[in-house]
């Protein structure tokens, strides 16, 4: 029903065109970002398109060689997910690795 459908909103306060952006906000962003899209309960397959979309033309090598962002970026969005529900989200197949 039309009438039940939600939609996650990020806010974009702090977009910015930069050269660099410092690790600590790619983290929390990428985290908010992450979360959620827990919010809505994503299988793989959506979390994938995330990515490819996000990183774009190369996105495997580039999450293989920047896997401890990644982790981070999880780590921070668990975070998120246990401060505001108090339980850990459901985590997909190929994403649970990233959690441990």
């Amino acid at each position: 029903m039309a009438d039940d459908f939600e939609s996650p909103l990020i806010d974009l306060h702090r977009a910015q065109i930069r050269a660099a952006v410092p690790r600590r906000w790619l983290v929390k962003d990428l985290g908010a970002l992450l979360f959620s899209a827990l919010e809505c309960g994503p299988r793989d397959r959506d979390l994938l398109l995330l990515w490819k979309t996000y990183l774009g033309p190369g996105w495997r090598e580039m999450v293989r060689k920047d896997e401890g962002i990644w982790r981070r970026v999880w780590a921070r969005a668990l975070k998120f997910y246990r401060r505001d529900h108090g339980v850990d989200p459901v985590v997909p197949g190929v994403f649970a690795k990233l959690v441990r």
